[in-house]
């Protein structure tokens, strides 16, 4: 995936770089501070002066940067989730029609998937690289303010933090419990609710079976009750020694400050960047399995748009199917069917609705994988399976109109493809399938719906266009009965 994302993910470098300049900078509030206080101590106006306006402009400046580069992250998300989409949009050539089928489902993996991963990833990305440059920045500040002090801080507040990050692993087992033992209670309650007319007698009496429904509701309250306990007890440790680390090295820089070794300036500086650098690490530590959530976000993308569901033929010359068997879900539509379509050959398919023919057509257009069987297909088919449908875009940008031209179809060009009607669906999807140049075309039904008055027409097109190429139509009706074609009978 990293070599898929890589051209995309420099987009992300500028945003990680600006990010981890953001977090130094964040640091400078309390230098700033301490600064302040010592020019104030020492009646030096200018430095006074000098340390506010500063102070003040950081103030001002520091939001709407942070604002602006937070639109920018935002920004780049988008040309990044365009540009993937765009990327992987030939993904569709390679899904079988069973999958594209539920067409839902297929829009949230692409879309949801994808958003929600790449969003959250870089959010969880940039965020890591500002807290980068508070630490860094901070770790620095503090060993100039006092050396032992700060290594002690910085030596605990690591073994606190990954402390608080393993114990992360846990909380999420406990939640996963709590949540089996809140399933299984609501289960017991949902039992009793549907037993009510027993239950209303039981609970009327002071039997054995009532006392034991009560035991067996109170334990699994007990055994919820102590796994939230230690859930919560967890959830608190990390931010509890924080705290005390905190507390702990408040007073260590108070008792310097008394000694004389510290400045009160000094001093401020130094609390206002532990707590930056404690509160920093310990949220770094968190995005950590949350990023790492983001990220299979995005493999699930990259590994559904990149399977090929439709590698089940060769490429040959002729078609060729042997011992086909194709089934949804228990029902068995294809069994056995064996059948050799030479190159250059016209085949018309007959039979009842419901024998397998629109089935034959999408296994021999490369869309539908069959659960056993042989199958072989000429380097490019062009096909019209049923249903035909369109997207909601004009159809001056799905076709050009030199093929508009050719077949009549001028007058739809404006219009909306998936507004149009039956007739003119259909006439669309025969002019595009007959725009390709292809070694054989296969066509379902490809007159339904198309009126009298324009059948002729759109029948010679048909027969003239695939002149010396494979041919096979699907037709109820007997339009091209009288045309020569090999008819191949499907009886179910």
């Amino acid at each position: 995936m990293l070599k898929t994302l890589r051209k995309s993910l420099i987009f992300i470098l500028p945003l990680v770089l600006i990010n981890f300049v953001m977090g130094m900078v964040e640091v400078y509030f309390p230098i700033l501070e301490g600064s302040i206080t010592d020019t104030l101590y020492a009646h030096d106006g200018a430095g006074f002066l000098k340390y506010s306006v500063a102070f003040l402009l950081l103030l001002v400046l520091y939001p709407l940067i942070y604002v602006f580069v937070d639109f920018a992250a935002y920004f780049v998300k988008i040309r990044i989730l365009e540009k993937e989409m765009f990327n992987n949009l030939d993904f569709i050539f390679y899904k079988d029609i069973r999958t594209l089928e539920n067409a839902g489902y297929v829009a949230s993996r692409i879309y949801d998937d994808l958003d929600a991963g790449l969003e959250d990833f870089i959010i969880f990305l940039t965020g890591l690289f500002y807290i980068a440059g508070v630490v860094v920045n901070g770790t620095i500040t503090i060993l100039r303010t006092h050396f032992f002090l700060s290594t002690i801080f910085i030596i605990s507040v690591f073994i606190v933090n990954i402390f608080a990050a393993r114990m992360h692993g846990t909380l999420y087992r406990l939640a996963e419990k709590v949540s089996e033992s809140e399933g299984f209670l609501k289960g017991i309650i949902l039992d009793f609710v549907k037993s009510y007319q027993v239950i209303r007698n039981l609970l009327g009496f002071h039997g054995v079976i009532r006392n034991r429904l009560i035991d067996y509701i109170n334990k699994t309250f007990g055994t919820i009750l102590k796994l939230k306990t230690r859930s919560f007890v967890i959830a608190h440790a990390g931010s509890t020694l924080n705290y005390v680390i905190m507390f702990a090295f408040i007073s260590l820089g108070s008792f310097e400050v008394l000694k004389g070794r510290l400045t009160l300036g000094e001093f401020i500086t130094f609390i206002g960047t532990i707590g930056l650098i404690s509160r920093y690490i310990g949220t770094g530590l968190s995005l950590l399995p949350e990023m790492v959530k983001s990220w299979k976000y995005m493999e699930r993308f990259y590994e559904f748009v990149k399977l090929r569901e439709t590698d089940y033929y060769v490429v040959g010359e002729n078609i060729l199917v042997e011992n086909l068997k194709v089934s949804y879900g228990d029902r068995v539509v294809l069994n056995g069917i064996t059948a050799t379509i030479k190159k250059g050959e016209r085949v018309l398919i007959k039979g009842r609705n419901g024998t397998g023919k629109t089935t034959f057509a999408n296994v021999i257009s490369g869309i539908l994988k069959p659960d056993a069987g042989k199958v072989i297909l000429p380097k490019t088919v062009s096909s019209l399976t049923q249903p035909v449908e369109f997207p909601d875009v004009k159809i001056e940008d799905l076709v050009d109109d030199e093929t508009l031209k050719e077949f009549k179809l001028e007058t739809l060009k404006d219009k909306i493809a998936s507004t149009l009607s039956a007739g003119q669906r259909q006439k669309l999807a025969v002019a595009i399938a007959l725009s390709k140049d292809a070694d054989a075309y296969i066509l379902d039904e490809p007159l339904a719906n198309i009126s009298p008055d324009d059948r002729k027409f759109f029948k010679d097109k048909i027969l003239s266009k695939t002149e010396g190429k494979t041919l096979i139509v699907i037709s109820h009706g007997r339009y091209f009965d009288d045309e020569g074609f090999k008819i191949l009978k499907f009886d179910g």
